[in-house]
């Protein structure tokens, strides 16, 4: 479970860096704990929804998937809400 936890933030830490390396735009603080903010939810979530499932592999994996995906989701939620690109 604690592996499939860590998977899931990893998925959303490493789905922040990609995008702000994309970006092309200098590192700021903000944006960056907005993606760990993210992780620690999915991690979270990942947790407690998979927490009688086995850590096989493909698990492991769809646990990465799906912490990149909450990032992704919050960054649409954020730029919807501020009504402008972040």
């Amino acid at each position: 479970m604690l592996a499939l936890a860590f998977s899931a933030a990893f998925g959303s830490l490493i789905s922040g860096i990609v995008g702000w390396l994309d970006s092309n735009e200098p590192f700021q603080v903000r944006k960056f704990l907005q993606s760990v903010i993210a992780a620690i939810f999915s991690g979270a979530g990942a947790a407690l929804l998979l927490q009688n499932t086995d850590t096989s592999s493909t698990n492991i994996i769809l646990a990465f998937l799906s912490g990149a995906g909450v990032d992704n989701f919050s960054n649409r939620v954020v730029m919807n809400k501020l009504g402008k690109k972040r």
